[in-house]
């Protein structure tokens, strides 16, 4: 009688090495994921911003769009999400008689974003009815800074011009410019 089968030494053998190769692969997974999200957030704000513009363009009216409070009001922090909102009043605050109609929620412990015109922070990007941005909105960046370089995550920008045209670009050798444009730098991603 001839019995094929494995004996328990080759299973204990098999079972060590594919743990072993599987504890090698998880943090290259967990890597991938949270790339997967930054680019996926990245992708997220460049639809925000063309929302906001096409809504100013087809409602005509000024369309804000910033990190909120629970008052409501503008705020300089970007990095827990911002919302669109058709301004009426152009007093950069939600008023009772203004709707959202764009939110998007960013997870903070994986990265930072800022709204800035030049090297100053701001609590808003505004858009005009023709599409254009807003007076003191123009042009600037949104700065995505990864909190931890360890998750294989690089900085990006995503610059929106006067009209309203937007680019996006990283730094992906670390040398806090922009790689395809180096005279942008992300130095607040330290």
């Amino acid at each position: 009688m001839n019995i094929k089968g494995f004996t328990l030494t080759e299973l204990i053998l098999t079972i060590a090495v594919v743990g072993i190769l599987s504890s090698a692969a998880v943090p290259s997974f967990s890597s991938y994921l949270n790339k997967h999200e930054a680019n996926a957030l990245i992708i997220s704000i460049q639809r925000e911003v063309n929302l906001a513009r096409s809504t100013s363009i087809h409602q005509g009216q000024i369309v804000t769009m910033c990190g909120m409070n629970k008052a409501n009001e503008c705020v300089s922090t970007w990095s827990h999400g911002f919302q669109s909102f058709i301004d009426l009043n152009n007093n950069k605050k939600l008023d009772s008689n203004e709707q959202v109609f764009s939110q998007l929620v960013v997870d903070s412990d994986i990265v930072r974003v800022k709204w800035r015109v030049g090297a100053t922070a701001q609590k808003r990007l505004q858009w005009s009815p023709t599409g254009r941005t807003y007076k003191s909105s123009q042009p600037g960046s949104f700065v995505i800074c990864p909190l931890s370089y360890d998750s294989g995550l690089v900085p990006a920008v995503i610059t929106v011009n006067a009209q309203g045209r937007i680019v996006t670009g990283y730094d992906s050798d670390g040398d806090k410019r922009i790689d395809n444009r180096p005279s942008i730098k992300v130095s607040e991603c330290s």
